[in-house]
């Protein structure tokens, strides 16, 4: 499974395809905080890095979000 995959299983209520990598992820309706500590705990937990809130504060895209992977 891809990382924009993985990032897409986060989502209950968004369409997957909706979710592109140019997708600037807070005009995603369904982010928020709860997503944000959601993609936190997928890094540690998939991949094994941990993340900061401030990663993903300078962050703008869901491509952006991936490059953290």
């Amino acid at each position: 499974m891809s990382k924009l995959e993985k990032f897409r299983e986060l989502f209950d209520d968004t369409a997957p395809e909706s979710i592109l990598p140019e997708t600037n992820f807070r005009e995603i309706e369904e982010w928020g905080s709860l997503l944000s500590f959601s993609f936190i705990a997928m890094a540690k937990d998939d991949f094994g890095i941990q993340l900061t809130g401030e990663e993903i504060i300078k962050s703008t895209t869901v491509q952006d979000l991936l490059d953290l992977l």
